[in-house]
């Protein structure tokens, strides 16, 4: 069946759907937008160890952390998620409690980010000391989601002998600073504008189909 030739009732069910998730798109980004300016308006949280690490108490507005850690940069990874003709390469560096001698059996903090490279250097503009060969550091960043990463990074942990906490905690840095980590970012009302436009498209045209199938069946 083409794509334009499907029942009406198909296209008013896909644009209402488009346009309730323009609008849930719209209002999630708002929030994040909110949160983001509230936290700039404070300091950011307290610095702490991961290994006295809690959600509840450890994390301020727009999900922002401040944590101090062993940074593996022996284990520094990028990973490319391949689909179709689009790639999306995300880096990964593992953190440790400073206390730690030897590599953990289970890695609970990561370091994530998307770029095409480790940005090594600005990571370790953050580091305030050293354990062994491991530079200790305190980042300044966001809670984030790997999604379809995840795997990844897990595959990645288990080829050096170590494995992903379940409850694995991942983080983002601001490594151009917290302003323009925390800064707004545009894309989320022009986005929400995209998608419901294009549910509006998809149920106007549901009518026009249904026109055209009531003039077919009157000739």
């Amino acid at each position: 069946m083409s794509w334009f030739r499907m029942h009406p009732v198909i296209y008013w069910l896909l644009g209402i759907g488009l346009m309730a998730a323009s609008i849930w798109f719209y209002f999630g980004s708002q929030k994040d937008e909110a949160a983001k300016a509230l936290a700039l308006t404070q300091d950011p949280p307290a610095a702490v160890e991961i290994a006295s690490f809690d959600r509840a108490t450890n994390v301020g507005p727009a999900d922002e952390v401040v944590v101090k850690g062993q940074l593996d940069h022996t284990m520094r990874y990028t990973l490319t998620y391949k689909k179709k003709r689009r790639e999306t390469t995300n880096w990964m560096v593992p953190l440790y409690a400073s206390d730690t001698t030897e590599r953990p059996d289970s890695v609970k903090f990561v370091l994530m980010g998307e770029a095409n490279a480790v940005p090594m250097e600005a990571l370790l503009e953050s580091a305030t000391g050293i354990a062994g060969e491991r530079p200790i550091v305190e980042i300044n960043g966001a809670l984030s989601r790997p999604g379809k990463f995840r795997s990844m990074v897990s595959d990645a942990l288990v080829e050096q002998g170590t494995t992903l906490a379940r409850d694995a905690v991942f983080i983002e840095p601001f490594l151009e600073g917290r302003e323009a980590g925390l800064a707004p970012q545009d894309g989320g009302p022009m986005g929400s504008a995209m998608i419901g436009g294009l549910g509006l498209l998809l149920f106007g045209y549901g009518f026009l189909r249904r026109n055209s199938r009531r003039k077919a069946a009157a000739a």
